[in-house]
């Protein structure tokens, strides 16, 4: 736990920190986990070390007796703040902001957001009173309140597949060799897939030990015997022994349950895989440990639909050439099957919009949304590319603030803190970013999604080997429940309503 008070002017920062701070430079205070980081090393403004550090983390800089707040690029070190007169409270737990106030008045059109898609938007959270640090920002304290700067980069596009695999390779090398100096067991998180084939490839080539580790739930989807198949044949042409951690889904407490729903709340996710897993992974390898995500890779480079499916395809189309005949093909299916109306925006800001709120990963803009809600939705994303004029860069920054620091990439973090492990997920670097706004190929990707690991693979003459998408369902030598209805999900989801319906009153 960290906690200190400081006053600028004639404002009180209470700052409540859940954990204890990484590193401590002088006046600097580092949490989350900036595995690149130097007690020495110079910059010459925040950006640039901002822009320089590697995984999720929060600096608070107390010089001169002020206060600077800098956040990972992705926002995944969540920090909250909640601003009463001229006191303002900062914590990692917006439980710790919101037990002492007896009311707190619903943001309706967030709430709508977070229905639909699991998180909220920007700096915003379900409350109007309660907000949070945007990602790629340098907050400070002026005039009375917190105000928010963005380092993220202005970048052009020029379309470039092999400038763009080498920038990623790169920064991976980097990552990895930065993972190899801390000297730390690592775990990898193995699902048998081209994103942790390609780190498992890293791990070997820099020698570094590793255990691979597969959560095994029980009872298990039918989407989850094809992983575990995909899991057991992946090993097989690595030769690497993957550890399968059961994780029991029916003998969870309620209690345990609902602690979670409170953790990751603003964050919908219903999967408990990453909760029950870390804290198996801090039973059997202890505190003093990397755990290795795959995280971010899809959303990063696809923006979503990178699977090799006829429907994914529709939704690259969609996605990048809106204008198309299989685009409008794409539309009427996602009609079809979502028995909603949808249009295809084709200036600039509907693009945004429809990227910002986008339907299951496709970029389509409801024909009836409910009163003002897009009106809302488009003053945050003027809000979030106040600064910047490149479309690419508005685009990824666009797609960060809505899904990229949402659910998915809170559960993981949220999970290695509670069990007080560290992760790096070595795609959700700035450089990795930056990289694929400026050379990204659309249409490349339209044809073969995240070409960029496909290529790092074939150059380490991996792709071929790779286990086939189509999947046989193998349950005979398995002790587990198939849980064909998804009742847990259903169970999970029920849960988050009642959670929010109990504790502040308010029916979704």
């Amino acid at each position: 736990m960290f906690e200190k008070t400081i006053q600028i002017g004639e404002v009180i920062v209470n700052i409540t920190i859940t954990e204890k701070p990484f590193k401590v430079f002088g006046d600097k205070y580092y949490f989350g986990f900036p595995i690149n980081l130097e007690e020495n090393a110079e910059y010459s403004c925040f950006e640039n070390e901002a822009n320089d550090l590697k995984g999720y983390w929060a600096i608070f800089d107390f010089s001169g007796n002020d206060l600077t707040i800098i956040n990972d690029v992705l926002g995944g070190y969540r920090i909250y703040y909640l601003q009463d007169g001229n006191n303002i409270q900062i914590s990692d737990d917006f439980r710790i902001l919101t037990k002492n106030h007896s009311h707190v008045e619903v943001n309706t059109f967030e709430a709508l957001y977070w229905k639909k898609h699991g998180y909220t938007t920007s700096c915003n959270t379900l409350f109007k009173n309660l907000n949070k640090l945007p990602p790629a920002s340098i907050t400070t304290v002026k005039n009375s309140v917190l105000v928010h700067n963005f380092y993220f980069k202005d970048l052009e596009r020029i379309p470039n597949r092999n400038s763009h695999v080498l920038k990623v390779s790169q920064d991976l090398q980097s990552t990895f060799s930065s993972i190899k100096k801390a000297n730390t067991p690592v775990v990898v998180l193995f699902s048998g897939g081209k994103d942790s084939f390609l780190l498992v490839k890293y791990l070997i080539d820099f020698e570094i030990e590793f255990t691979p580790v597969f959560f095994k739930i029980n009872p298990i989807s039918v989407f989850g015997l094809q992983d575990l198949d995909k899991v057991r044949k992946g090993a097989e042409i690595l030769n690497i022994d993957v550890e399968e951690i059961q994780l029991d889904l029916k003998s969870i407490p309620n209690k345990r349950l609902q602690q979670i729903v409170g953790k990751q709340f603003f964050d919908r996710h219903f999967s408990l895989l990453h909760y029950l897993g870390y804290s198996e992974i801090r039973k059997r390898f202890g505190k003093n440990i990397v755990v290795i995500n795959g995280q971010s890779s899809d959303s990063i480079f696809s923006f979503g639909p990178s699977e090799d499916s006829l429907m994914s395809y529709f939704r690259r189309q969609m996605l990048y050439k809106p204008k198309s005949f299989v685009a409008s093909l794409g539309l009427f299916l996602l009609q079809m099957k979502a028995r909603k109306f949808f249009k295809m925006p084709y200036s600039e800001e509907g693009r945004l919009l429809a990227l910002f709120d986008e339907y299951k990963y496709s970029r389509a803009l409801e024909l009836f949304p409910p009163k003002n809600y897009y009106d809302y939705l488009l003053k945050q994303i003027k809000d979030i590319t106040l600064n910047l004029s490149s479309y690419y860069s508005k685009e990824m920054f666009i797609k960060i603030n809505s899904f990229s620091q949402g659910s998915d990439n809170q559960v993981v973090i949220n999970a290695s803190k509670e069990a007080e492990v560290y992760t790096i997920m070595p795609f959700a670097t700035p450089a990795i970013i930056y990289a694929t706004i400026e050379n990204k190929d659309e249409n490349d990707e339209i044809k073969e999604p995240k070409y960029v690991v496909n290529d790092i693979l074939d150059s380490i003459n991996i792709n071929r080997d790779m286990p086939s998408e189509k999947f046989r369902i193998n349950k005979k030598d398995d002790d587990i429940e198939i849980d064909k209805e998804g009742v847990f999900a259903k169970k999970m989801e029920q849960y988050f309503t009642d959670y929010f319906m109990e504790v502040f009153k308010y029916k979704l």
